[in-house]
């Protein structure tokens, strides 16, 4: 394949990836939309504090199996790795699943749904690990958008054809949606009886990026938690979580900027060109966050409003907060796809675990006295200290292998 055809596969394959991401963030925002006008604060907060929870034990689910299948699937040899993911995420799940029906907690039956409902997101996720590094990016892109689909049809469906909507039933409408959706890939050969076959190097290789996945979830997750449990303002959780909402599209969206950012400081051979190229996409996520922070300064209290309601007034206290860490999580993308791009993973894995653990030491101190504000806080000065431990892994590589070759 010659350089031009390089070029317009990856502009192709980039342009189906740019779209799907889109679509599945525009989607998935107007779904919450829905869903917090429609269940009010206490419930969408419960809803909120309950996918929290999932997503936390969604990482377990994983096993790190996502990045491994997404690796090895480049020269197809990981189908029957595939098989052995799904053994693990059956396997944990169902371990979860007991765990909830013997300790019955607050919420239990959603609390089950949802961890059934997370292993089935997680076969969907091996499935799109499977197809992006097989090169089927268009598949991939026309997979993610016809689960997004299916999931958003689904929990709209169960939300308003059903006079008794419980927060479970959203969550079982959600698991009907994924398990027709995996009809495609059992079909096509892709997902096949389960079996085990443990490689000790494979899962030696994923604890780094295993760490850096459980620490980033609780990073993510940890504040709504313990808005749930220490917050003692009525309401706070579901006015942070939809002021949340925005800061997670903004995200979402930057997400295929990180991609080609990560490629495009790999492929740089010389430190100098390296650096440079990392420098001006760090100063051109600096400008944008400034300008997405100032937006929110001046415009966010009414976006709140009139996005979710007037019920959701301290939102848009929350919401220029919130946007105010873009200045720190902007850069921070680009930060850590330079730290991998430099295989300094395992420098980063420590700087995350650090900053996750900073994070819900703020969150214990500040949430019970300030409640959501406090979380917010916590927020911006943990990002802020993960820019400075990136930009130190990055700089004292700059120092000290600046004017050799990259491999």
């Amino acid at each position: 394949m010659n350089i031009n055809s390089a070029a317009h596969s990856w502009k192709k394959n980039l342009s189906y990836q740019w779209v799907s991401t889109i679509y599945v963030a525009v989607l998935g925002f107007l779904v919450s939309v829905i869903l917090a006008r429609e269940l009010g604060v206490d419930d969408f907060g419960t809803y909120s504090f309950i996918l929290s929870l999932a997503g936390i034990f969604l990482i377990i689910q994983d096993g790190g199996y996502k990045t491994l299948i997404f690796r090895e699937s480049i020269d197809r040899s990981a189908k029957s790795l595939l098989t052995s993911g799904i053994v693990h995420v059956l396997s944990i799940t169902t371990l979860g699943a007991l765990v909830v029906i013997l300790l019955q907690p607050q919420h239990w039956l959603a609390i089950l749904a949802s961890f059934c409902c997370m292993g089935l997101v997680v076969l969907c996720n091996f499935i799109s690990s499977l197809l992006k590094g097989m090169g089927e990016f268009k598949s991939d892109a026309i997979w993610q958008t016809a689960v997004r689909s299916l999931t958003a049809c689904a929990i709209l469906s169960a939300f308003f054809f059903y006079e008794d909507s419980s927060i479970a039933k959203l969550f079982v409408g959600w698991s009907l949606a994924l398990v027709l959706a995996l009809i495609w890939p059992i079909v096509k050969g892709y997902i096949r009886w389960p079996s085990f076959n443990f490689k000790g190097k494979l899962f030696r290789a994923s604890m780094v990026f295993l760490t850096i996945d459980i620490a980033t979830i609780f990073y993510f997750r940890s504040d709504i938690v313990m808005l749930e449990y220490f917050g003692h303002i009525e309401g706070d959780v579901g006015q942070y979580s939809a002021a949340y909402r925005v800061l997670e599209g903004v995200i979402l969206l930057a997400t295929p900027v990180a991609q080609i950012a990560f490629r495009s400081l790999r492929l740089k051979q010389r430190a100098n060109e390296f650096f440079r190229l990392l420098g001006w996409l760090v100063l051109l996520m600096v400008l944008t966050a400034v300008i997405i922070s100032l937006i929110g300064v001046f415009f966010g209290a009414d976006l709140m409003l009139i996005v979710f309601g007037e019920q959701y007034h301290l939102a848009g206290t929350l919401l220029p907060l919130l946007l105010f860490a873009m200045i720190f999580i902007l850069p921070n993308y680009i930060l850590t796809q330079g730290t991998i791009a430099i295989n300094k993973e395992r420098s980063y894995a420590k700087i995350v675990v650090l900053v996750a653990l900073l994070n819900i030491f703020l969150n214990l101190w500040l949430i019970p006295d300030f409640g959501a504000i406090g979380a917010a806080w916590a927020t911006i000065f943990s990002e802020g200290v993960l820019f400075v431990g990136l930009g130190l892994i990055l700089w004292r590589d700059w120092i000290g292998e600046g004017n050799e070759n990259r491999g």
